[in-house]
C-alpha cells in the first residue's frame, strides 16, 4: 500500500512540474488517453498561450501612396493583402461571388473552400451592406470567418465578422492599387454591423497582450506591386528586414527615439485628438504664420489608409501662402529653404505637444527615367459639419513619427522615428502617369458628386466615407 501512494505521489509531482511545460504537459495528457481531460487541458493551454502575447504584421510599401500586409481567412487559411486602415471600421475582402472585372483581378476569397465561414441571415436572406467611398460603391455580404494573421503558428481571430465584397462601381480606383481588401481599425461606433471590428474583438477575447496597435511606416518602397506569394517569401525569410509594420499588443522601442508624447482622444469613433494650433517655422525658429484653433480645438485625425495630409481648404491656402512654390523641372532646389510646419496637439494634461514635420517629411521627391520633381503632401478635404471641419494626417504623418493606437487609455502617442528608419528614399515613378492616375480620381469624384478636392491617398480618404446599410436592422450606417 505504501509502495502504491509513492507511485501515485511521484506521478502527481511529475504532472504537477509538467503543467508550467505545455508541450510535455500535453504529451502526459495524450499519454492518459481521457478525452474529456484532454479537451479541457488542450483548450486551456491554448487560450494560455494566446494571452499575453503581440503579433507584428510586416507591411509593404507601394511607392509611398500605399502600405499592405498579408493575413489570412478561413480554414485552410487563404491569403491576401490587406490594407490596415485606422480610418475606418469595416473589414473586407473581394470574393469570388463577384463578377466584374476589376475583382477578376484580385486574389479572391472562397467561401466554400472554408470549413470555418458561417454566413449572417436576417429573414432566411444574406445581409448586404452597400459602402460608399469617394469615386464609387461596394456591396459586401456580411459574413464570419477565422482570421489570422503573422507567420505559422497563426495568430487567429476566430469568428470574425468582415464583409465579401460582391459588386463594385469604383470607376477603376481599387483596380490601380495591388491590395485585395481592408483591416478596419476605427471603434465598433463607426463599423456597418452591431458585430465587433477585428482589433476589439482581439481585446475582447485578452488575445492580446495589451489594447493597443502601434505604426511604423518606412520610407524603404518596393516600387512596384507584390504577389501574396513573393511577400510570403520575405516574410519568411530570415534575413528579411522589416521596412515597415503593424504590431499588434505592444510597442517597439527600438523603433524611435525619445519618449512617446500622449494626446486624448475626442471620442470612441474615430482616432482623432484636438489641435491648439498650426505653425510654419523657419530654421532660425523665427514663427512665420500660426492659425490659431477654437476654444474646443481644431479636430485631427490619423488615418493610416489615407497617403498624404489633407486640411480644410482656407487653412490649407493660407498655409501654402507661407511655403516656396514648388514648379517645374527644378522644383526640388528649394527643399532647403523650407521652413517646418507644427501640428500644437492638446496634451492628456492639458499642455501642447508640438509634432515637427520638416520638409524632407512634407515633400514627396519623384524621380522618373525622363524627369524629376517635387511636390507638397498636403491637399485640400472639405468635410462639412457635424464630421469637419477636420485635418487628417496620413502615411506622410506616419513615416515621420512612430505612432501608438492606446485603446485601453483612449490615447495616441507620438514618437520620432530613428533616423535610420526615416530616411529619404527615392521613389520610383513616372511624373506624367502619376498625374493620369490622380486625374482619373478627380473625374471619379466629380462624376459622384464629391469636390475634386476630397482626393488623398489609395483609399480616397475611407475614413470619411459613407454607408448605407440594407437588410438589417442590427446594420449602423455611420460614416
Amino acid at each position: 500500500m505504501t509502495t502504491l501512494f509513492a507511485i501515485v505521489l511521484i506521478v502527481l509531482l511529475v504532472f504537477l512540474q509538467a503543467a508550467a511545460r505545455p508541450g510535455i504537459a500535453q504529451r502526459i495528457v495524450k499519454s492518459l488517453d481521457s478525452a474529456l481531460f484532454r479537451d479541457k487541458w488542450m483548450h486551456a493551454a491554448e487560450s494560455e498561450a494566446q494571452i499575453s502575447s503581440s503579433v507584428e504584421i510586416p507591411l509593404y510599401n507601394w511607392r509611398d501612396t500605399m502600405y499592405y500586409g498579408l493575413a489570412s481567412i478561413g480554414t485552410p487559411s487563404q491569403t491576401f493583402k490587406f490594407v490596415f486602415d485606422t480610418g475606418s471600421s469595416n473589414s473586407w475582402v473581394f470574393s469570388r461571388g463577384c463578377d466584374s472585372k476589376l475583382c477578376a483581378q484580385k486574389t479572391l476569397y472562397d467561401p466554400a473552400a472554408s470549413r470555418s465561414f458561417k454566413s449572417e441571415i436576417f429573414n432566411n436572406d444574406e445581409i448586404v451592406v452597400e459602402i460608399t467611398y469617394g469615386t464609387g460603391v461596394v456591396d459586401g455580404v456580411v459574413s464570419r470567418d477565422t482570421i489570422s494573421f503573422g507567420k505559422e503558428p497563426y495568430f487567429k481571430v476566430s469568428e470574425q465578422t468582415f464583409l465579401q465584397i460582391v459588386s463594385e462601381s469604383t470607376d477603376h480606383v481599387f483596380q490601380k492599387n495591388g491590395f485585395d481588401g481592408i483591416i478596419g481599425l476605427a471603434f465598433p461606433a463607426l463599423a456597418a454591423t452591431s458585430n465587433l471590428p477585428v482589433f476589439e474583438h482581439m481585446v475582447k477575447e485578452k488575445l492580446i497582450r495589451n489594447p493597443l496597435f502601434s505604426f511604423f511606416l518606412g520610407r524603404q518602397s518596393i516600387g512596384s506591386f507584390v504577389t501574396v506569394e513573393e511577400a510570403k517569401e520575405l516574410m519568411d525569410s530570415p534575413d528579411a528586414m522589416i521596412e515597415s509594420s503593424i504590431l499588434f499588443g505592444d510597442v517597439d522601442r527600438k523603433r524611435f527615439e525619445g519618449s512617446l508624447q500622449y494626446v486624448p482622444l475626442l471620442s470612441e469613433t474615430y482616432w482623432e485628438s484636438s489641435l491648439r494650433s498650426i505653425r510654419i517655422v523657419d530654421k532660425d525658429s523665427r514663427e512665420l504664420y500660426k492659425q490659431k484653433c477654437p476654444a474646443g480645438g481644431c479636430k485631427v485625425a490619423l488615418d493610416t489608409g489615407t497617403s498624404f495630409i489633407s486640411g480644410p481648404s482656407k487653412d490649407m491656402a493660407r498655409l501654402l501662402s507661407h511655403l516656396l512654390l514648388l514648379d517645374g523641372k527644378d522644383s526640388c532646389l528649394g527643399l532647403d529653404f523650407l521652413p517646418s510646419i507644427y501640428f500644437d496637439f492638446i496634451g492628456s494634461d492639458g499642455s501642447v505637444v508640438d509634432i515637427e514635420l520638416t520638409p524632407n517629411d512634407y515633400v514627396n521627391k519623384f524621380f522618373g527615367k525622363e524627369s524629376s520633381f517635387c511636390e507638397y503632401s498636403l491637399l485640400n478635404l472639405d468635410v462639412p459639419a457635424p464630421r469637419g471641419p477636420i485635418w487628417v494626417l496620413g502615411d506622410t504623418f506616419f513615416r515621420a513619427y512612430y505612432t501608438v493606437f492606446d485603446r485601453g487609455n483612449n490615447t495616441m502617442a507620438f514618437a520620432r522615428l530613428k533616423a535610420a528608419s526615416s530616411v529619404v528614399g527615392p521613389v520610383t515613378i513616372d511624373p506624367l502617369a502619376r498625374h493620369a492616375w490622380l486625374e482619373r480620381i478627380r473625374r471619379g469624384i466629380e462624376r459622384h458628386g464629391r469636390s475634386a478636392q476630397q482626393h488623398g491617398g489609395p483609399l480616397l480618404q475611407s475614413g470619411w466615407a459613407t454607408q448605407e446599410p440594407r437588410g438589417s436592422p442590427l446594420l449602423r450606417g455611420q460614416g
